[in-house]
């Protein structure tokens, strides 16, 4: 279950579980949906019934807590679910690494753009990571978002609506793909800050190689999530950690 595959790191997110699940014999259904009206409740149901094996979510769809229970084969990237088995990778540190890196620079004028207002709400790890440095060296800092599930149209009309003028010295992007659109239009009225994104993905590499990101170790956090799952599956009662954080790289 994901929110979307327009993001090259679920395309490759996919990819490595469709592999890993494969090689143990499933198969794999993917669904997408984001919709805040529905839940996970259906899929559940569909679980408890028999009709499939486990669930691998990085949706935004919620579980009921009456519903919840750590003996489901359930995992989660990304997401807090309540009794689900969360896989992620350090994103606080990574705002870190992406803030001390622009510092480093010299940028002084900084724009936080985020792909996701939800992320403001409260603040995700990586926006605080970058804040908490950003914050402490006393730099001028503003924090804005994008609608990313909107059309590449309307989010292409945003950033022009935020970026009207030359008066950021640095733009840190809370993923690539984001990165990318902003840089394209900063090419366009020939003006080039410092942008910085996250993720790390070879696709967004290939298009923009000097973008700073982070990089998070997806092929690791898939492994280790099919093999979660596939133990959940024939061993309910198995004991796991609530949460797996995996490190992070600055590509740089």
């Amino acid at each position: 279950m994901l929110p979307s595959v327009t993001n090259p790191l679920y395309a490759k997110f996919y990819q490595e579980i469709e592999r890993n699940l494969a090689a143990e014999n499933y198969s794999s259904l993917l669904k997408i949906d984001n919709d805040p009206t529905h839940t996970l409740e259906p899929y559940l149901t569909a679980l408890k019934k028999g009709k499939i094996a486990g669930i691998i979510t990085s949706s935004n769809l919620p579980i009921y807590d009456q519903n919840a229970s750590d003996l489901l084969p359930i995992v989660s990237f990304d997401r807090h679910l309540s009794k689900v088995t969360v896989l992620k990778c350090n994103n606080l540190d990574g705002g870190y690494k992406i803030a001390q890196k622009v510092l480093s620079l010299g940028k002084k004028n900084i724009l936080i753009l985020s792909g996701n207002r939800a992320d403001l709400y409260p603040l995700n790890d990586r926006l605080k990571g970058m804040l908490s440095v950003f914050n402490h060296y006393k730099v001028n800092v503003k924090t804005t978002y994008i609608d990313f599930e909107s059309s590449m149209m309307v989010k292409k009309i945003q950033i022009a609506q935020i970026i009207d003028s030359p008066k950021f010295d640095a733009i840190c992007c809370t993923d690539d793909v984001t990165a990318l659109l902003v840089k394209q239009h900063t090419d366009e009225m020939n003006y080039h800050p410092l942008i910085t994104g996250f993720d790390g993905t070879d696709f967004i590499h290939s298009f923009f190689p000097e973008l700073i990101t982070v990089k998070q170790p997806i092929e690791d956090i898939t492994k280790l999530m099919c093999e979660i799952l596939i133990k959940k599956i024939h061993h309910p009662s198995k004991h796991f950690e609530s949460e797996y954080i995996f490190p992070v790289t600055l590509l740089d």
